[in-house]
């Protein structure tokens, strides 16, 4: 679907036409893009998908969970007390974890996606 869209719209395409449609095609193919990067990328399709259902924006909710605090300090004391291999171990176990949580985003996204059209859970 991607692609079909950023090819009809692309400014190659419109070239010959007058300025206003080549600015336009512009316009259009930078929204095309920028949607694609957004709902490809897991957290950032999240971010939309709360805003579009009136929730708060990562930049809006500030509150963290104490208990996730108490933990990245952890990591971090780790991290400055260890050599240089402590903190590649620090530094590949918090990929791990962040692998982790764009997995379990991701798969939100595969349920919501699955349900049918008009499901009271798919707004």
């Amino acid at each position: 679907a991607y692609l079909a869209r950023s090819r009809a719209v692309h400014p190659d395409f419109h070239a010959a036409g007058s300025g206003g449609d080549l600015a336009a095609s512009t316009a259009l193919a930078a929204a095309v893009n920028e949607a694609y990067a957004t709902l490809k990328e897991p957290f950032a399709r999240a971010e939309y998908l709360l805003a579009l259902l009136g929730g708060p924006s990562a930049g809006e909710e500030k509150a963290v969970p104490p208990a996730l605090l108490a933990e990245m300090m952890e990591f971090r004391e780790r991290a400055e007390e260890g050599d240089a291999a402590g903190r590649a171990a620090v530094r590949a176990e918090l990929e791990e974890r962040v692998k982790g949580w764009a997995s379990g985003v991701a798969g939100g996204f595969d349920v919501y996606d699955s349900l049918p059209e008009g499901d009271p859970e798919r707004p």
